[in-house]
């Protein structure tokens, strides 16, 4: 909502009606609209100036198609903002997560290399990662595990179309 709130054309994409309502009670008088659709399959034809994936890739297998609809809606010159949990330290491929009041949702471990791979085939360039720190209020609820303020809690990358005017 931030961009909406900088007066940005905003366009929200969810797969799921619930969370659009959601997503639509928070932007409250604010300009922007949202639509049903899949990080796969995204139903809207104009080109924008800037994509932002959050938090979503590591609930998708395979990473390929989501990255080649992103680019489809890409302007040239635009740019994609993707962060992500940092799921390439678990041991296992697929993972089930615990939500709240019961529900669960599958995620998928992705590598650096995974999403390297995938943004080159797409015709995009990763042209930058950070890693994302876990919070210090959030380390001092779990003394347990203070070794997490040593490990990047996930991945904040810039990407941009393969012959942008920029280069990778």
């Amino acid at each position: 909502m931030d961009l909406a709130k900088a007066e940005a054309s905003v366009t929200g994409v969810d797969f799921s009606e619930k969370m659009l309502a959601v997503a639509r009670g928070k932007a409250d008088g604010l300009e922007a609209r949202f639509v049903e659709g899949t990080l796969e399959s995204i139903p809207l034809q104009e080109p924008f100036d800037l994509v932002v994936c959050s938090l979503v890739l590591n609930h998708v297998e395979n990473l390929l198609p989501c990255f080649r609809e992103m680019s489809r809606l890409l302007r040239p010159d635009g740019r994609i903002i993707v962060t992500d949990l940092r799921s390439s330290f678990w041991s296992r491929k697929r993972k089930v997560i615990p939500l709240f009041h019961g529900l669960a949702t599958d995620s998928f471990r992705h590598t650096l290399a995974d999403y390297k791979a995938a943004t080159c085939a797409a015709g995009l360039c990763l042209k930058q990662r950070r890693g994302i720190r876990f919070d210090r209020e959030i380390i001092a609820k779990y003394p347990g595990y203070l070794h997490l303020w040593l490990l990047s809690a996930g991945y904040a990358f810039d990407i941009r179309k393969a012959d942008a005017p920029e280069p990778c």
